[in-house]
């Protein structure tokens, strides 16, 4: 029993050696063409930078300003809304007369009903 004890202790140990001080991945050591060596006694030369080239370009941004609607929904009036009230737990307690409603999130998202949209209308 000592015997099977010792030998998987043995093997546990092994195992935290490869892990601490075994070769990763992290620790590889790749030579660099364009890193100066240590010549102890010689002057290095440190390579040319390469030449640059300075592009520019032009690219609109993209905006809201074809939408159809102020809160950037590309659909005109005639899609249908489905509005889904979810109140907070807060407001349906015992002490939900010790609360104060300051403001209202609406959050809009499109849904897709087989050859039609809805967009569905969160009011928190």
């Amino acid at each position: 029993m000592l015997q099977r004890e010792l030998k998987a202790l043995r093997h546990q140990l092994q195992w935290l050696q490869r892990q601490v001080f075994g070769r990763k991945s992290e620790k590889l050591v790749f030579e660099s063409p364009d890193q100066l060596r240590l010549d102890f006694g010689e002057e290095n030369e440190a390579p040319e930078p390469p030449e640059t080239e300075t592009i520019s370009c032009e690219r609109r941004k993209r905006g809201r300003g074809d939408s159809v609607t102020d809160h950037g929904l590309r659909f005109s009036k005639d899609v249908p809304v489905k509005v889904i009230e979810l109140s907070a737990p807060e407001l349906s307690g015992d002490n939900s007369d010790e609360y104060e409603v300051v403001g209202e999130q609406i959050t809009r998202r499109l849904a897709q009903r087989p050859a039609s949209y809805l967009v569905l209308e969160y009011h928190r």
